[in-house]
């Protein structure tokens, strides 16, 4: 598959940014009503649901409860290969990159070796020098990880010891990318380049179990088109409340975490921006999805920009 040219991806990358600043997606219609039955869906998918103020019914399906620690492997068809968690590993010697640094070629891979922090953007623009990436612990603007596997299937484990990200995290593999406990230390995302956070996206083919459990400043999270099979959010802290979307994951089954969770508001409204989007999971319960939903609604979030649509049929 051709690499799309970067100037278009520094483009996309700014939407993006400007998104997590509050100018988010348009939602012209919602798919949340009050006090009304849910429409049918086809058979096995739940359709739209009806929101009443009383809160979500679980329909006897798990709610995803404390996460577990960061970084630790979920097992299932796409397990780690790696033991995510345990102690931290060994501190690398202080090695600073300034300015935006792109990573696309050999030569390019080989000068991050080491590297334990850079002072600006990171662009990673090939999969097949990740492991370099052992000593990175900080990145104080905005990371991007856009690429697609040009030899082999590429794996995130050269990103687990990354602890803070300045900006926001984007994540669009075009091939098959297997977290393999990549980001399951990362605490802070936006915390340095915006007030209110920043953003984790993630659109593309990346695999296995995303465990954010260990973030404590991030305004939104959207996973779109993956085939992650698991994904763990934070617990017991105090979040920025921002946009949720869970789009077309069709491995995705369990969503864990976001329990114990406050949200503090920004004070930024934009008209017909959505706040909750979670639409066509297949295998993601529509329960646990309406039970996400009301989390953000009850810290203030409009109803009116909350889709919740076309996921896993409610356990009877």
């Amino acid at each position: 598959m051709a690499k799309r040219l970067a100037g278009l991806e520094m483009g996309l990358g700014l939407a993006l940014a400007l998104l997590g600043c509050g100018e988010s997606e348009a939602e012209p219609q919602s798919n949340v009503t009050n006090g009304r039955a849910g429409s049918g869906g086809s058979a096995g998918v739940a359709g739209s649901f009806s929101l009443g103020l009383g809160g979500v019914a679980t329909g006897g399906v798990a709610t995803g409860g404390a996460s577990n620690a960061a970084g630790t492997d979920s097992g299932g068809a796409s397990a780690s290969p790696h033991v995510c968690g345990g102690a931290p590993e060994p501190a690398c010697p202080a090695k600073v990159l300034n300015g935006t640094v792109v990573a696309d070629n050999a030569a390019e891979w080989a000068a991050l070796e080491g590297v334990t922090e850079v002072n600006g953007n990171l662009m990673l623009m090939s999969p097949l020098g990740l492991d370099t990436l052992s000593c990175l612990e900080k990145v104080s603007g905005t990371l991007t990880l856009d690429f697609f596997a040009e030899e082999a299937e590429a794996k995130l484990w050269g990103l687990r010891n990354l602890k803070s990200v300045g900006g926001s995290l984007y994540i669009k593999p075009d091939e098959g990318l297997e977290v393999d406990c990549g980001f399951s230390r990362l605490t802070s995302v936006g915390g340095e380049t915006y007030a209110t956070g920043g953003s984790v996206d993630v659109k593309g083919w990346l695999r296995g179990h995303l465990d954010l459990s260990a973030l404590k400043v991030v305004q939104n999270l959207r996973m779109e088109e993956s085939s992650l099979e698991k994904v763990t959010l934070p617990s017991n802290t105090t979040l920025t409340r921002g946009q949720l979307a869970l789009i077309r994951n069709a491995e995705l089954s369990e969503v864990a975490g976001f329990s114990g969770i406050t949200f503090k508001n920004d004070g930024i409204l934009v008209e017909g921006a959505y706040s909750v989007k979670i639409t066509d999971n297949p295998l993601l319960s529509e329960c646990r999805a309406r039970e996400l939903a009301q989390l953000l609604i009850a810290a203030g979030a409009p109803e009116s920009g909350v889709t919740v649509v076309n996921n896993l049929a409610c356990a009877q």
